[in-house]
């Protein structure tokens, strides 16, 4: 053979692997170049989500805030016809402002570039097959139009899915049983005995020891709370009540805070302090009145109580952001195509949280009952909040795998093949596993490490989620 000819086929050879290598060099560059991109095209998807439903929930919010002082002008006029009108219209808008802020952050996030997701349609349908069973006096058909509401929303897929959604059945999380929380699943998936001396064993250190180390099993599990109340939506739903009670009961001068409310919707000439005094609005139980439910609304400072983790507030907070309450918590997801085998094709998933806020002098707090504001037009604008800050307790409804899991398999006593919560309870069933956690608090003294932080010591809101 020429030693030329030789030569020149161990060139071809060389050049064949130095293509071969720019080649995989450049499929692993455009994967990257692709996952990256995807990637920030799913957040700011998810982010302008939130950001619509949170502006929506303060519309909502105004406008029953609104409704509230003409209802406090028709009482004063003593126009029952009014009054009737306005309460039911304030009920329609609890349920229908929320849902068109739903529709508006899936066809935002659609034209952000999120595609459609089967698993959070599916729950979105489940919810509205679940309607037909919500009823109320003044709105006969509530459940059949709030049915057709979701299903309309259904029809083109859902991109956006309601993440701190409080479905109906709901399960009651907030003192109930650990198994129906997923703060115990995480607190087990990482072995964090602290968190589970406080979440299953409420702190009790010499409780959680020594169970932990002669683990008897669950027992009898309890079936989740129900609840079949449909003051508010069940997708970003705002947070209010309907109360049948007298005003008098309210902390300060609420009457010359009532009046000076609707002084500056321009009702100064109905809204008096005698027509008040006159007609006995404060007495009167014969309408309700839409207040803020103190379940959902509180101090930033006293933000999940119950979470996992909190995280230090350094400083003052100011008072237009020292509020939680309504808040939209948004998830959207993709799968993120490569171009090569190097890069794993995968689903990359993205929740965002964002809730209204008002201006720090022109949100009027009016306390007409102890610890339940009077619902008024304060809400200005909208922000991006950490995921914390929906509530830890909420999160979770866009997930089909949890529903099902509490839904269908703590309560029927079963595990799944390919359920990640089924999954961490094999492991805490696995011989050692709940005795080293025993024997982990038994070397360790009962201090802080196992007490949740009390306010007041200058230690604020927030959860693993605050990121």
């Amino acid at each position: 053979m020429d030693r030329r000819t030789a030569r020149s086929g161990q060139i071809v050879l060389i050049l064949a692997f130095i293509l071969a290598g720019l080649l995989m060099m450049f499929l692993m560059v455009s994967d990257i170049f692709l996952t990256v991109r995807n990637k920030n095209r799913i957040q700011n998807a998810g982010d302008a989500a939130a950001l619509m439903a949170a502006r929506w929930q303060g519309v909502t919010l105004n406008l029953i805030g609104e409704l509230n002082l003409l209802h406090l002008a028709a009482a004063c006029e003593t126009n029952e016809t009014a009054m009737a009108g306005i309460v039911a219209l304030q009920e329609r808008l609890a349920i229908v402002g929320p849902l068109v802020g739903f529709w508006a952050a899936n066809e935002t996030a659609k034209r952000n570039g999120a595609p459609p997701d089967d698993g959070m349609t599916e729950i979105v349908r489940y919810a509205a097959r679940a309607a037909e069973t919500y009823v109320s006096p003044a709105w006969p058909e509530k459940g059949a139009d709030y049915a057709a509401m979701l299903h309309l929303i259904a029809a083109d897929g859902v991109a956006a899915g309601a993440d701190n959604a409080r479905l109906l059945p709901a399960v009651t999380v907030g003192g109930g049983h650990p198994l129906y929380s997923r703060t115990f699943y995480r607190a087990a998936d990482s072995r964090n005995w602290p968190a589970i001396c406080r979440h299953v064993f409420g702190c009790n250190h010499a409780k959680a020891t020594s169970t932990l180390l002669a683990w008897p099993g669950w027992g009898d599990i309890p079936p989740a709370s129900i609840s079949n109340d449909m003051v508010n939506s069940e997708f970003f739903g705002v947070g209010v009540q309907r109360v049948h009670a007298p005003f008098a009961f309210g902390g300060g001068n609420v009457k010359d805070e009532l009046v000076a409310a609707a002084a500056e919707l321009g009702l100064d000439g109905v809204v008096t302090s005698q027509a008040i005094d006159e007609f006995h609005v404060l007495e009167d139980m014969s309408y309700p009145w839409y207040l803020y439910d103190f379940n959902w609304w509180r101090d930033w400072r006293e933000l999940d109580r119950g979470g996992e983790t909190r995280f230090p507030l350094m400083g003052s907070v100011k008072q237009s952001y020292n509020v939680m309450g309504a808040a939209a918590a948004c998830r959207v997801r993709d799968m993120l195509p490569t171009l090569s085998e190097i890069a794993v094709t995968n689903v990359f998933t993205w929740t965002a949280a964002a809730k209204p806020f008002g201006d720090e002098d022109g949100r009027r707090v009016i306390d007409v009952l102890p610890g339940a504001p009077l619902v008024l037009p304060s809400f200005k604008f909208t922000r991006l909040i950490p995921i914390g800050g929906v509530g830890e307790g909420n999160l979770g409804a866009a997930d089909e795998e949890w529903l099902a899991h509490v839904r269908v398999h703590v309560p029927n006593k079963i595990r799944v093949p390919g359920c990640s919560y089924c999954r961490i309870l094999d492991k805490w069933d696995e011989p050692g596993y709940t005795r080293a956690g025993g024997e982990y608090l038994m070397n360790h003294a009962h201090d802080e490490v196992c007490e949740p932080p009390t306010s007041g010591h200058g230690e604020g809101g927030g959860t693993h989620y605050a990121h």
